[in-house]
């Protein structure tokens, strides 16, 4: 008799990329409400807080701002700024 203890199967092919699906180009994005919090650098400011899922293509976030979804929330403090590709990704840049 055989016994066959582990079976490794390999396929190789080509496959085509997946694709991903771009999000709609808008108008600037809508803060929900305000805020207020406390930075060292600045003291209490009062910041918006924008709901990512409002967000489009090309939308620029200054801080001071709070970006919010379901399962994470992203703090912008001041000085910094973040963008949204074609995808829905958020670029953050400190300080600028």
């Amino acid at each position: 008799p055989v016994e066959i203890v582990t079976l490794r199967p390999v396929a190789e092919g080509l496959v085509e990329k997946p694709g991903f699906p771009k999000i709609a180009v808008g108008e600037k994005p809508v803060a929900r409400q305000d805020h207020r919090a406390f930075f060292q650098e600045t003291g209490w400011v009062t910041l918006p807080i924008v709901d990512r899922g409002r967000l489009h293509e090309t939308d620029a976030i200054a801080g001071p701002s709070l970006i919010v979804e379901d399962g994470a929330t992203r703090v912008l403090p001041p000085g910094c700024s973040a963008t949204v590709d074609r995808i829905g990704n958020l670029h953050g840049a400190i300080g600028r």
